[in-house]
This record gives C-alpha cells, structure tokens and sequence, in this order.
C-alpha cells in the first residue's frame, strides 16, 4: 500500500457549482487529491551495496461505487535500511488516470454566465490524467 497526492492536469475537476447572479460559481472542486493505491514495483538496484533501487511502478486505488477508482504507474526509488533487510522507504513519481471525473458542462465556464439559452449548469464525466507524488513502506 501507498500513500498518495495527485494534482489534476486539465479542466477543473467539479464537485459541486451554483448559479449566483446568472454567473457560474465553483462550489467544490477537487484538483488535488489524497489517496489510498495498492501498488506494485520492481527494483534494478545498481552497484554492489543494494542499498537503493530505481524502477518501475504501477497501482491502483479501488473504489467505492467502482471496481476500481483510479490507476496509476511511473517511476520509483527505494532506499533500504539495511543491505540484507526486505524493509525499505519507496518514492514515486508518475501519472495517475481517473476514469470517472465530474467537469463543467461543454461550454459551461466557471465565473462565466451559462451560454445562451442554457437555464441550469450541465455536468460531464470523463477520464483526466493528473501528477502523482506517492510514499511506500516495504516490510
């Protein structure tokens, strides 16, 4: 397990907005987020003291309403406390991609009137990418 912060890329990610005025007003937003990932790495460890890694990663958050939530993958670096211990602190940097996340309606712009004709805000889900800083512990 890994301990997460994700920073959106793209479109602001909208939890909730209001009318005020007939202006769009963001309520709640959710461009940076913590997380929870079951993760997965493998380590090239370099030189002869195999005390420090670098490699791959890849994780997954599991969900509530979905299976799976958000997936993950990038590059990691571990640092062992001891030469010939299984125990290590693990970096990692990456992408993570959520399949689900809640925008602003086609044409609906934040602090902006509704286009014309248009009487209420409109939502849309799709996948956004966003940066991953995580943590793990291995024991």
């Amino acid at each position: 397990a890994g301990i997460s912060y994700t920073i959106a890329r793209g479109p602001r990610r909208v939890t909730s907005a209001q009318l005020v005025n007939g202006i769009v007003r963001v309520s709640d937003e959710d461009n940076g987020r913590a997380r929870l990932l079951l993760e997965s790495h493998f380590f090239f460890t370099p030189g002869s003291t195999k005390m420090w890694g670098i490699g791959p990663f890849v994780a997954i958050q599991p969900g509530e309403g979905e299976v799976i939530e958000a997936f993950a993958g990038g590059l990691m670096i571990g640092f062992r406390r001891a030469a010939n211990s299984t125990q290590s602190f693990n970096l990692g940097f990456g992408i993570v991609l959520d399949p689900n996340t809640r925008l602003l309606g086609e044409g609906i712009v934040a602090d902006q009137p509704l286009p014309a004709g248009e009487t209420e805000i409109r939502y849309q889900e799709r996948s956004q990418s966003g940066w991953l800083l995580m943590a793990s512990f291995g024991f």
